[in-house]
């Protein structure tokens, strides 16, 4: 728990020092980052990589920055060597939400695309693969057309096969099945 804190102070530092080198944020009060507190995800969220969390009862159309941020949460598998670039992105991301741009519209995306290492983005999607193979708990399988795909839950015989309209049926998850 104590790697995950030093290496989570030293993104936020890296991140904070390099958006205060961007022009584009020098209208921004950058030094207030530092007072936000950053958590962690639960270690089985496959669809979020990292958050900015709300106060209670903020006004999500006036959100007014960091006054407003009760926590920014990063998955804790991003916190390694192997995925470093993508957790300084990823922090990088929250903070733009957290100093009060809270949708992803046009000046978001200006800000966002001012991060010096644009591959860096491009990094999802191996992450999400990535988690989603270490969240695996069970096989969806259809017993007419062989067609399988592996999930964190069970279907329950709730989901049908795309190809041929059966039940699909429930098996444990094996890697190299």
């Amino acid at each position: 728990m104590l790697e995950n804190r030093v290496m989570i102070d030293e993104i936020s530092q890296f991140v904070i020092e390099t958006m205060s080198e961007i022009d584009e944020f020098r209208v921004f009060p950058i030094h207030e980052l530092r007072n936000v507190k950053i958590g962690l995800l639960r270690m089985d969220s496959t669809r979020k990589h990292a958050v900015c969390r709300y106060h209670r009862g903020v006004d999500k159309n006036a959100r007014n920055g960091t006054k407003d941020v009760r926590s920014i949460d990063l998955h804790p598998l991003v916190l390694s060597e192997k995925w470093g670039s993508y957790a300084r992105y990823l922090m990088f991301h929250e903070y733009i939400h957290a100093l009060g741009i809270s949708n992803h519209g046009a000046r978001f995306k200006r800000l966002d695309s001012t991060w010096p290492r644009p591959e860096d983005k491009n990094l999802g999607l191996d992450f999400h693969r990535f988690v989603s193979r270490i969240n695996f708990k069970w096989t969806w399988k259809c017993q007419s057309c062989e067609f399988s795909t592996n999930r964190s839950k069970r279907s329950n015989g709730r989901y049908l096969c795309r190809s041929c309209n059966r039940v699909l049926v429930d098996f444990p998850y094996h890697s190299g099945s």
